[in-house]
C-alpha cells in the first residue's frame, strides 16, 4: 500500500511539474504573440522630480518600434531605420517594487511587462 501511495505521490509531483512548465511556456508564447507588430512612441515622463515630459510634438521625433515573430526588432526614427537586432524574454527585478517581472531584452532597452 505504501508503495502505491508513493508512486501516486511521485506521479502527481511529476504531472504538476510538467503542467507548470507548459503553463510558463504558453504564457511566453502568448506574450510574444501580443508583442508582435509596430508600436509608436507616445510620451516619456519621469526623471528626477518628474521633470521629463517628452512627446513627438515636443521633440520633433516620431519613433516606432517593430517586433517580428522571429525574435527581431526594428527601431525607426522619423521613418528611418535607426537600429535593429534581436530580442528575448527574461525575468528582471523591478526597481519600483523589488519583485521579479517578465521583461523583453533588446540591446538598447529593457521593457518590463
Amino acid at each position: 500500500m505504501k508503495a502505491i501511495s508513493l508512486l501516486k505521490g511521485l506521479g502527481l509531483l511529476f504531472l504538476t511539474t510538467i503542467m507548470a512548465s507548459c503553463s510558463e511556456e504558453n504564457t511566453n508564447i502568448a506574450a510574444e504573440k501580443n508583442l508582435i507588430g509596430t508600436w509608436s512612441w507616445v510620451s516619456t515622463s519621469g526623471g528626477f522630480a518628474f521633470h521629463i515630459n517628452d512627446t513627438p510634438a515636443t521633440t520633433g521625433k516620431n519613433i516606432d518600434l517593430k517586433f517580428t515573430g522571429d525574435g527581431k526588432y526594428l527601431y525607426y526614427t522619423n521613418g528611418i531605420l535607426s537600429s535593429e537586432g534581436t530580442y528575448q524574454f527574461s525575468t528582471q527585478k523591478s526597481i519600483v517594487d523589488g519583485t521579479y517581472k517578465k521583461s523583453i531584452d533588446c540591446p538598447f532597452l529593457v521593457i518590463t511587462l
